[in-house]
C-alpha cells in the first residue's frame, strides 16, 4: 500500500512510522451513492516519541494489543469474558477486567493499569418487561419507562454498551431500517445476516439510544445517528436495587469486586505475562518501536504510626486495619456533650422502628458517656417529601436550640434524601 504496512488512524490523524516523500492523493468509491470522492494525504508534522500528541496515539495501539490477547473492550475498559464469575443465586455475572492507558509523567512514557469488574445481569431487557408485564398490566408502558429508561445495558453480539432514552412502543424486530450502503432490511433479517441470531419475539418493542453530540452514529445502524436495539438482546447491567439491600448477595459481589492488594498485584502481573506472552502483541508494539517493561513501577509510600486514641480513663492503639469502633464504646470519651433536645421524624407504619432506635441511643449513650435526654417524637401521617419538610421547618420554629435531627425513610428514595 502506498502508505506502507504499519498504520494507525484515530477518525482524523493517521500516523505512520515512515515519512512520505510527496502529498499523496488517492481515489475511493462512497459506498452510500457510488461517488467518487479523492483523498489527500499530507505530512503535517513529525512527531517526537515524547510528544503528548502521540499519547493518543499510543493508546490506539494499546487497544490493538489488548483485542490481541482475547479482551473484549466494553465502554472505555477491557474485559474477559472467558474468566466470567458466575453467581447463579443472585443471577450475576462478573467480568474482571483492567482500565487501561498510557502517560506521560516523571521518568517517562508509563502504563496506567487498573483492575476493574463489569457487572452484567443474565435477565435481558426483555426479561424485565415481561416480568413488569405480569406485576402491573393496566400501567404496563408507565412501569417499563420508569424502570427501564436511563439504564445501562449491553448487547453481548458486540459487547457494547448504551444507555436507554427511550421505549420505541410502535416499532417491533418486523420493522425495516436503512444501511449505510443505502439498501433497507428488518432488525430480524440484520441480526440474522450479521450475527447468527434469530429472534423469538416478534412482537416486543424497540429501545432507543441517541449518541451524544461527540459521538458518532453507530457503524451500520440508521443513517439519522439514533440507534435502535432489540429487547431480547440487549440484557441489564449493574446491581439490581433489590440486591443492594441483601446483605449476603452484596457480601457474595464485594467477594469478587473488592480484591486484596495482593490480588491487585497479581492481575497486572498477569496482564504484562499475557501481552509478552503473545507473539502477535509484541510483534504491534515493534511495529512502532515500542516496548512494555515486564516490572510494575515500584514507589516507597509514606508509612505513618499507628495512632494511640486515649478515652477518659484508658488509651489504645489502632488495629493494622484502622478500625476502632468496638473499642470506642468500652470507655467514656474525655469530654461529650449532652444530647438535651433533639427530634425524630418518621412516617406512622416506622413506630416499631422509632421505638427501636431510641432504645438503642439509650443503650450506646450510657458507656460512651453521653447525656441524652427523651426525643420530641413526630410521627407524619404519610412518607411525602413535603411532610417531612413542613414538619421540620415547624418544629425547628418552635424549637430553636434543636441539636440534631433524625429522620426515618423507607426504601431507597434519593429525592427525599437530597431534600432533607
Amino acid at each position: 500500500p502506498t502508505t506502507g504496512e504499519v498504520v494507525a488512524f484515530d477518525g482524523s490523524i493517521l500516523y505512520l512510522p515512515v515519512k512520505l516523500n510527496d502529498v499523496v492523493v488517492l481515489k475511493s468509491l462512497r459506498r452510500t451513492d457510488n461517488e467518487e470522492i479523492q483523498i489527500k494525504i499530507q505530512m503535517t508534522k513529525i512527531l517526537p516519541p515524547c510528544s503528548d500528541l502521540c499519547i493518543p496515539f499510543y493508546n490506539v495501539v494499546l487497544r490493538r494489543v489488548m483485542k490481541i490477547i482475547g479482551l473484549k473492550l466494553v465502554g472505555r475498559n477491557h474485559y474477559d469474558p472467558e474468566s466470567a464469575v458466575i453467581l447463579g443465586k443472585q443471577g450475576l455475572q462478573v467480568w474482571p477486567g483492567y482500565s487501561t492507558c498510557i502517560k506521560r509523567t516523571d521518568g517517562g512514557l508509563y502504563l496506567s493499569v487498573d483492575v476493574s469488574h463489569k457487572i452484567l445481569r443474565n435477565d435481558s431487557v426483555l426479561d424485565v418487561m415481561n416480568r413488569l408485564y405480569h406485576q402491573s398490566r393496566e400501567n404496563f408502558q408507565d412501569e417499563c419507562t420508569k424502570e427501564l429508561v436511563g439504564s445501562i445495558i449491553i448487547t453481548r453480539y458486540n459487547n457494547r454498551t448504551y444507555r436507554i432514552d427511550s421505549i420505541e412502543w410502535d416499532k417491533s424486530p418486523k420493522d425495516t431500517f436503512t444501511l449505510m450502503d443505502g439498501s433497507t432490511t428488518t432488525f430480524t433479517e440484520y441480526y440474522s445476516k450479521n450475527y447468527g441470531i434469530t429472534i423469538k419475539e416478534m412482537s416486543q418493542p424497540l429501545l432507543m439510544h441517541r449518541p451524544k453530540e461527540r459521538s458518532k452514529p453507530g457503524g451500520k445502524q440508521i443513517i439519522t445517528g439514533e440507534i435502535l436495539l432489540v429487547p431480547e438482546l440487549s440484557f441489564m447491567t449493574g446491581i439490581p436495587e433489590k440486591m443492594k439491600k441483601d446483605f449476603r448477595a452484596m457480601k457474595d459481589l464485594t467477594m469478587h469486586i473488592n480484591v486484596s492488594s495482593e490480588q491487585h498485584s497479581h492481575s497486572i502481573n498477569q496482564l504484562l505475562k499475557n501481552i509478552s506472552g503473545n507473539p502477535d502483541s509484541l510483534k504491534e508494539l515493534s511495529r512502532w518501536g515500542l516496548e512494555i517493561g515486564s516490572d510494575v513501577a515500584v514507589m516507597k509510600g509514606r508509612t505513618l504510626p499507628l495512632e494511640t486514641i486515649c478515652l477518659q480513663s484508658s488509651s489504645f492503639v489502632t488495629a493494622t486495619d484502622l478500625s476502632w469502633s468496638r473499642e470506642i464504646v468500652r470507655d467514656s470519651s474525655i469530654s461529650s456533650i449532652p444530647l438535651s433536645i433533639w427530634a425524630i421524624f418518621y412516617p406512622r407504619r416506622c413506630a416499631e422502628q422509632a421505638d427501636e432506635m431510641i432504645s438503642t441511643f439509650n443503650k450506646v449513650a450510657g458507656p460512651i458517656g453521653v447525656r441524652l435526654e427523651r426525643p420530641i417524637r413526630v410521627e407524619l401521617k404519610d412518607d411525602r417529601t413535603e411532610t417531612y419538610i413542613k414538619s421540620i421547618h415547624s418544629q425547628l420554629t418552635s424549637e430553636p436550640n434543636m441539636q440534631l435531627v433524625v429522620c426515618i425513610m423507607v426504601g431507597n428514595r434519593d429525592g427525599l434524601y437530597s431534600a432533607l
